[in-house]
């Protein structure tokens, strides 16, 4: 995973997550879309500070072993370590791209697989190591006004690229998500963007940083996440 991405959520980790509307968001409806009540293991891959595991609480999921990993250690030091509905949580730092996957129950990944280098062998290690998954991953589409200002590319995939990812190690429901998120000031609109991470932890110029910061749109912030919930395919001898 880019060095950059882990500096830019270690940078915001104590402020996260009163700031991740969205991920909140993305993580209460795979789990209800998963519709289990009770889970003997499950990992989150790339856990951040806790939007899984205090979804989990608040739906009301009973959970034995929860997994949680992440690149960055600020980020593990604000996710909760105990929890009503959770058993045992036991918490890794670690990139989920290099991460030694075992067998779960669920595997959970809810705002984070966009910014995997190689999306295609992660997804294939947790196909072989999750018996059923959900995942909320962002397209190019998201901040797509913000891109359209700075004149810049998104630097994620676009919803027929990870559908065709997707579709060789998995089946199950997909779908679109759009997210709309408004704001009042330009001020809380760049919090939210330095908060969450959001434009990948590029690094603009001074110029360029100074424009964006005194002119940059900021009435809302979308969103386009492409959300799946199902199982791993059944793989034949013809498909190893």
């Amino acid at each position: 995973m880019y060095n950059h991405i882990r500096h830019s959520f270690s940078k915001s980790a104590h402020t996260y997550q009163e700031n991740a509307f969205v991920q909140n968001l993305v993580a209460s409806k795979l789990l209800k879309t998963l519709g289990l009540q009770r889970i003997d293991s499950l990992i989150d891959i790339g856990c951040g500070s806790g939007n899984i595991a205090y979804a989990i609480d608040k739906i009301g999921i009973y959970v034995n072993d929860f997994i949680g990993i992440d690149i960055a250690d600020t980020m593990l030091a604000s996710h909760p370590k105990a929890l009503p509905c959770i058993q045992n949580i036991s918490l890794f730092c670690q990139d989920f791209e290099t991460f030694s996957f075992q067998a779960y129950d669920v595997g959970i990944a809810a705002s984070s697989l966009q910014w995997a280098s190689d999306l295609e062998s992660v997804l294939k290690r947790i196909a072989g190591s999750c018996a059923q998954v959900a995942f909320g991953i962002y397209t190019n589409k998201s901040l797509s006004s913000l891109h359209s200002f700075l004149g810049t590319a998104s630097p994620l995939r676009d919803e027929k690229t990870l559908r065709e990812i997707l579709g060789k190690y998995f089946n199950g429901k997909v779908w679109l998500e759009y997210v709309k998120q408004d704001f009042t000031s330009r001020t809380d609109f760049l919090k939210h963007l330095k908060y969450l991470g959001l434009l990948g932890g590029g690094v603009l110029g001074y110029t360029e940083a100074k424009r964006f910061r005194e002119n940059v749109p900021y009435a809302c912030a979308e969103y386009e996440i492409l959300m799946f919930v199902g199982r791993p395919r059944i793989t034949t001898e013809c498909e190893k």
